[in-house]
C-alpha cells in the first residue's frame, strides 16, 4: 500500500516536471521564432528587388507554428498518459484501502464477538461454580448430622450400619459435585445424561435430610405412586434438584412442622409435589423466585442461610430436560407447594 502511494505521488511529480519542461521549450521556441521573424524582416529591408522575402516569412511562421503544435500535442499526450496511470493507481489504492478497511472491520467484529463469548463463558462458569458450591452445603450438613446420630447410636450396630450407608451415599454425591467443579475447566464439558429412577433418588434424598428433620423435630411423609419410572436426567443434578426443593421445605417449615412429598405418573410425565407448612410465597416472590436468583421475603425458621440459588438452579435444570416447575399454595391453606413435572423416559 505504501509503495502504491509513493508511486502515485512520483507520477504526479513527473507530470508537473514534464509540463514545466515543455512549457520552457515552448517559450524558447516562441523566442526563436520571433528572432527568426526579426531576421527575416531585417532581410526584407535589405532585400534585392527580385528576392521573395514575404514567402520566406510566411514559410518560417508556418514552420514555427507547426513545430509548436507538435510539441503541445506531444506534451498533452504525455500528460494524458501520466494522468491515466495516476488515476489507475488511485483506483487501485482506493480499492486496496477499502479492502483493508473491510478486513479491519471484520477483524474487529470477530474480536468483539469472541470477547462477548468469552465474557459469557466466564459468567456461565462463575454461575455454575456458585451453584455447585451451593449444592455442596446440603450433603456436607447431612454428613455432619449423621455423624452426630452415629455418635448417639454407637451402641446400636443396626442403626450405625444404616446411618453409615447414608453417609456413604452422601459422600459419593459430594465427590460427584467436586468432580463437576473440576470439569468446569473443560469448555465442552457436559453433564452425563442417563435414565434415572425417580422414586429411588427421591427416597434417598429424603433419607439424607433425616438429621435436619430430627434437629427441627419435623415429620416428612413420602407418598410414592411410582415403581420403576425413569427420566432422562443427570443423576447428580436430579439429586441436587430434589435436595434443594425438599431441603427448602425443611428450612422454611417451623419447628415440629410437617412436610409432604408426593410422586405419581400422569400420562407421559412424572409429577412430584413438595409441600411444606411454612409461610409460603408472597405474590411478589412467586413472580421473581424462578427468574431472579436471590433471597426472598420468607426467612428460614432454624437460623439457616437462604440465598435463593437452589430454587433458581433447580428450575433451570428442570427446564433443560423439557420439564417444568410451578409454585402454588399448599393444599392445607398454609405453606408452599412446588410442582415438578418431568417427561417420562422409556425404561428400555
Amino acid at each position: 500500500m505504501n509503495h502504491l502511494r509513493k508511486l502515485f505521488f512520483l507520477i504526479i511529480a513527473s507530470a508537473i516536471v514534464v509540463d514545466a519542461l515543455f512549457d520552457f521549450l515552448a517559450v524558447r521556441q516562441t523566442y526563436l521564432a520571433d528572432a527568426a521573424h526579426d531576421a527575416v524582416v531585417a532581410a526584407y529591408q535589405t532585400r534585392r528587388p527580385d528576392e521573395p522575402v514575404l514567402e520566406k516569412v510566411m514559410e518560417a511562421d508556418e514552420q514555427a507554428s507547426a513545430k509548436t503544435r507538435n510539441q503541445m500535442i506531444f506534451v498533452s499526450l504525455i500528460d494524458l498518459v501520466l494522468m491515466l496511470i495516476a488515476v489507475g493507481l488511485w483506483i487501485s489504492f482506493d480499492r486496496a484501502n477499502r479492502k483493508n478497511e473491510k478486513v479491519l472491520r471484520s477483524t474487529i467484529a470477530r474480536s468483539e464477538l469472541a470477547n462477548r463469548e468469552l465474557q459469557q463463558l466466564i459468567a456461565r462458569r462463575a454461575q455454575q461454580l456458585k451453584m455447585t458450591v451451593h449444592d455442596l452445603k446440603n450433603p456436607l450438613g447431612s454428613i455432619r448430622g449423621f455423624s452426630g446420630l452415629i455418635e448417639e447410636d454407637r451402641n446400636d450396630p443396626t442403626s450405625v450400619a444404616e446411618l453409615s450407608q447414608s453417609v456413604q451415599r452422601l459422600s459419593d454425591h459430594t465427590l460427584e459435585l467436586v468432580n463437576s467443579i473440576l470439569e468446569l475447566e473443560t469448555a465442552d464439558s457436559r453433564e452425563e445424561m442417563s435414565k434415572v429412577r425417580v422414586a429411588e433418588v427421591l427416597k434417598n434424598v429424603c433419607d439424607s435430610l433425616s438429621p435436619q428433620l430430627l434437629n427441627k423435630k419435623q415429620t416428612l411423609s413420602l407418598d410414592l405412586e411410582l415403581a420403576n419410572e425413569v427420566v432422562a436426567f443427570s443423576h447428580t443434578k436430579l439429586w441436587d434438584v430434589f435436595t434443594n426443593l425438599v431441603g427448602n421445605a425443611v428450612k422454611f417449615s417451623p419447628i415440629k412442622g410437617e412436610i409432604a412429598v408426593r410422586a405419581k405418573s400422569s400420562a407421559s410425565k412424572l409429577v412430584i409435589e413438595v409441600e411444606d407448612s411454612g409461610p409460603g410465597f408472597s405474590e411478589i416472590d412467586k413472580q421473581k423466585a424462578l427468574v431472579n436468583p436471590g433471597p426472598l421475603s420468607a426467612k428460614p425458621t432454624g437460623g439457616e442461610v437462604s440465598t435463593g440459588l437452589g430454587l433458581h438452579s433447580s428450575y433451570n435444570f428442570i427446564r433443560q430436560v423439557g420439564g417444568d416447575l410451578k409454585i402454588a399454595d399448599a393444599e392445607s391453606g398454609r405453606g408452599a407447594r412446588l410442582i415438578i413435572e418431568l417427561p417420562a423416559a422409556d425404561l428400555n
